[in-house]
């Protein structure tokens, strides 16, 4: 098989450079070679700017986000994101819940009876640890713990612990848990993003889908180009934070309606109408590893988008840490009362 140098950086921590949807798309038709210098290829994503040494004449920059990041086409080749966008070859979307270990086994998922339903003893999560957020988040953990209470068994908001199997009140560190095991034991589950942006759905409704718990939504105001509307609360569908509450309140006191929606396709024909996202993404990368190196280079090599690389390179180090400096000062805040509006 043909070798193929790569090279990984700027990923988050414990990302394992040799089991990963780069590497396992590839290897079964390239011998690759994980590289500390001169790359053919240089996968790199948004925790770092490592990246920025690397210029359009050393190798093949392919861009990666899981995070609410959009590509700059001036600093790769090859991008793959959550945005609803085309740009030839050079990208494709490709949403992180597209890419959930449980997507396949969500959409041939088995209808649950009621007392099924009747096992789910507790009423609702709230599973983070990101206290930067967006603060609609804090405003429908506080809104929808007026009704009863949601409990936060995360790092963020903490109020229960888990212990084993069992879920017991109290702040203490939290042990080590299973996050979609923890959820099954929920009727209800926030899976409200960290932010907000079209095309921007993570894990965090596909965990709730997974956990066979019903999502509250928010964060992709497109998510039901993807997602069935009978099978979730989308935040979207109404203009207040107390409105939603009282369909939460709603479906939770109406048996039928609740067993309906938890049984519902979860994805629209569209999606499904589509190769599975990993098909997809294997065949994007195939198509750029296929071409000679000179070929797959897609960003100019002269003339001004070649000097807005060059400083991009000199400048953004100092960038990033600025804002990474400003960021890790971010205060959360602690009125989030005039979130009401949801759009």
């Amino acid at each position: 098989m043909e070798t193929i140098r790569v090279k990984f950086v700027d990923f988050w921590p414990g990302f394992d450079e040799k089991s990963n949807f780069f590497t396992n798309s590839l290897s079964d038709k390239y011998n690759i070679e994980y590289v500390s210098q001169d790359p053919d290829y240089l996968v790199y994503s948004c925790f770092g700017d490592q990246h920025k040494n690397y210029t359009s004449f050393d190798c093949v920059k392919i861009f990666y986000t899981g995070e609410n990041v959009v590509p700059d086409f001036n600093a790769c080749d090859y991008a793959l994101g959550f945005d609803h966008l085309e740009f030839g070859e050079r990208y494709l979307r490709y949403p992180l819940f597209g890419t959930h270990g449980g997507f396949e086994a969500v959409n041939n998922r088995l209808p649950i009876s009621q007392q099924d339903v009747d096992k789910r003893t507790r009423f609702c999560n709230f599973v983070y640890s990101n206290w930067r957020a967006a603060p609609i988040r804090d405003q429908i953990f506080k809104k929808l713990s007026a009704y009863k209470q949601v409990e936060s068994a995360g790092k963020y908001l903490r109020n229960v612990r888990v212990e084993g199997a069992s879920i017991t009140s109290g702040r203490g560190a939290p042990n080590d848990f299973n996050k979609i095991e923890l959820q099954k034991n929920y009727r209800f589950s926030i899976a409200f993003e960290n932010s907000e942006h079209d095309g921007y759905s993570t894990e965090k409704i596909m965990d709730a889908f997974t956990a066979r718990t019903l999502p509250i939504y928010w964060g992709n105001p497109l998510v039901l180009r993807d997602i069935n509307p009978e099978s979730f609360i989308n935040a979207y569908d109404f203009e207040t934070m107390d409105d939603l509450v009282q369909e939460v309140i709603r479906i939770d006191t109406d048996p039928t309606a609740y067993l309906e929606m938890i049984n519902a396709p979860v994805f629209t024909d569209e999606l499904l109408a589509q190769p599975s996202f990993r098909d997809q993404g294997k065949a994007f990368l195939e198509q750029i590893v296929a071409q000679p190196l000179d070929k797959a280079r897609k960003r100019p090599k002269a003339g001004n988008a070649r000097r807005v690389e060059t400083v991009l390179a000199a400048k953004q180090g100092n960038v990033l840490q600025q804002l990474v400096k400003r960021w890790k000062q971010t205060k959360p805040a602690s009125d989030v009362s005039g979130y009401d509006k949801i759009r």
